[in-house]
């Protein structure tokens, strides 16, 4: 896998080993750090390569499970607080910067950074790539909706009913809805390379001095 530096198996205190791919870019650190939570069907090759995106722009990226998706590996059993592990970790790692991360998150791992962006004091930015599911939660932290209009219309609607509240309720947000593309559209065809380069930009300006 193209930029991945290596894989981490750890153990948390609740007894779970969760899994991690580490993107780390090439040079002298430290590095702001971006944790990508994945869609319903786990840690994909495809979703994976998200992480040489990241490393590219200067970002560390983390990759892991948080959920027990079979997938490239199968998560056996994720820790009681998956995604705050793997924030945990990515903050410690070698060359991390010291200060909160950005959480990128598809689908229904959209819907998970917004629960724990709402949850946490140490998250600077997430970017949402066709949120998967409501859930009412207020983050903290700046958002960047991402979805293709030609999604399922309850993915649209909830994109933008999320964008709605989320204004209503004071969050920073910026929302790209395009006119092709599919469903995770960082990860689609047509809308990969902007969707890309939107997530790029909008990390670049909330995680960097």
């Amino acid at each position: 896998m193209p930029g991945l530096t290596w894989w981490v198996q750890g153990t948390s205190p609740d007894g779970s080993a969760p899994i991690a791919a580490i993107f780390r870019p090439a040079g002298q650190g430290p590095y702001p750090v971006v944790v990508y939570l994945h869609a319903s069907e786990g840690m994909t090759n495809e979703q994976l390569t998200i992480g040489q995106t990241l490393t590219d722009a200067g970002f560390i990226a983390v990759i892991g499970c948080h959920t027990t998706a079979r997938a490239l590996v199968t998560c056996k059993q994720t820790a009681a607080d998956p995604v705050g592990a793997l924030i945990d970790l990515a903050r410690r790692l070698p060359d991390a910067r010291s200060a909160p991360v950005g959480l990128v998150g598809c689908s229904i791992g959209a819907v998970a950074a917004f629960t724990f962006g709402a949850s946490r004091n140490d998250v600077a930015a997430i970017v949402a790539d066709s949120t998967s599911g409501f859930v009412e939660v207020t983050p903290k932290a700046p958002v960047l909706l991402l979805t293709s209009n030609l999604d399922n219309a309850l993915v649209v609607d909830d994109a933008h009913h999320y964008e709605s509240i989320f204004r209503d309720r004071g969050v920073v947000v910026e929302a790209m809805y395009y006119a092709n593309g599919y469903h995770m559209v960082m990860f689609s065809g047509p809308t990969r390379v902007d969707a890309r380069r939107q997530a790029v930009a909008f990390l670049t300006k909330n995680l960097r001095p």
